[in-house]
């Protein structure tokens, strides 16, 4: 019966820390980076499924999510959404020539951030887990 009770806690402090660390997995730690149009690959970067920022030499700014652009000849075609007077969405395809676009910035997961702030707060957790464990039970040595 003791047994069965300590492994039941423990399937539970498994399951708590296990959804701990998912969850700072899935928050991560990201970084923008900026480049300059020739470093960037248009090709791949649907597959990385970010949004990507385009700064053109006339300062205009687009976001744009995978499915907003297409790049084709050294040329972008950016989707944009236009609202009619009537309320009526119409999507209309901008033509941007590489040569006009300043910087490109694309979102990145920094892996050691992320894994790094999930060894600090799991670290944390087990050292408040000994702590309520050591103040609850003093007579019992850890």
């Amino acid at each position: 019966m003791l047994s069965e009770t300590k492994s039941r806690h423990a399937g539970k402090k498994l399951i708590i820390y296990l959804t701990i660390f998912s969850m700072l997995n899935l928050v991560g730690c990201y970084y923008q980076q900026q480049m300059n149009v020739n470093e960037f690959d248009f090709s791949k970067s649907h597959m990385e499924n970010r949004p990507i920022k385009i700064i053109k030499i006339d300062s205009t700014v687009y976001i744009l999510n995978q499915y907003d652009y297409q790049f084709r000849d050294d040329t972008l075609f950016i989707q944009q959404k236009l609202i009619m007077d009537d309320n009526i969405e119409k999507r209309v395809w901008l033509r941007v020539p590489l040569n006009e676009i300043q910087s490109v910035e694309v979102e990145k997961i920094d892996a050691g951030n992320t894994i790094s702030l999930a060894l600090v707060v799991t670290a944390g957790i087990v050292a408040i887990a000994i702590a309520i464990y050591a103040i609850a039970f003093p007579d019992i040595s850890i």
